[in-house]
């Protein structure tokens, strides 16, 4: 990989690793469109609340529920980009409950997706702050960073965040074909 540009992107056919910065302005309140995942939800900026300085808590896949700039005042589920890995998107959610109201994704039912995570694989990998321990092909990561840590995201904490329910909810996309949530395509 050659090295990355101020947007976190680089050229042979050029296309980002990270943050996409470049895409969104810093400015205002929610970060703005930027693109639309395989499963159509669409992905937003790294800004829940730029004004406030405030970063969404997200799920698992990378999503959460709220109100964005293009929702007409409904809470969809949607994407953010994120400044750490996995940068874009683990998985694809939401996920349905035993009641068929939308949920987030936990860290737990996000590696489930994947048989390559903790599949005995993971291997050292050096960093400016000494080493970590990674696993090559699993695109879950919990609230430290790892991608083999079990620590729960933030969100989880906040029970009234992680459901939607009702005509207060949507996810911006029929999901009658997609009732759970489902891996996104392996990096190639």
């Amino acid at each position: 990989i050659s090295l990355l540009d101020e947007c976190g992107g680089h050229t042979n056919d050029y296309h980002f690793h990270e943050r996409l910065s470049c895409l969104y302005e810093l400015s205002g309140t929610h970060s703005a469109q930027i693109g639309q995942a395989l499963d159509g939800q669409y992905i937003y900026g790294k800004w829940e609340d730029y004004s406030a300085t405030e970063l969404p808590k997200l799920d698992a896949c990378g999503g959460h529920f709220g109100i964005t700039p293009d929702s007409n005042g409904a809470r969809v589920y949607h994407y953010h980009v994120q400044d750490k890995a996995p940068f874009t998107i683990g998985c694809y959610g939401p996920a349905t409950d035993e009641n068929g109201d939308f949920k987030l994704v936990t860290l737990a039912e996000c590696r489930g997706l994947y048989d390559e995570c903790g599949n005995g694989d993971t291997m050292t990998v050096e960093i400016p702050d000494g080493s970590v321990q990674y696993d090559p092909w699993c695109p879950c990561y919990d609230a430290t960073g790892s991608n083999i840590g079990t620590q729960e995201l933030a969100v989880f904490a906040d029970t009234a965040a992680t459901t939607c329910s009702g005509d207060s909810c949507t996810t911006g996309v029929s999901y009658d074909a997609v009732p759970s949530p489902s891996a996104a395509p392996s990096p190639s």
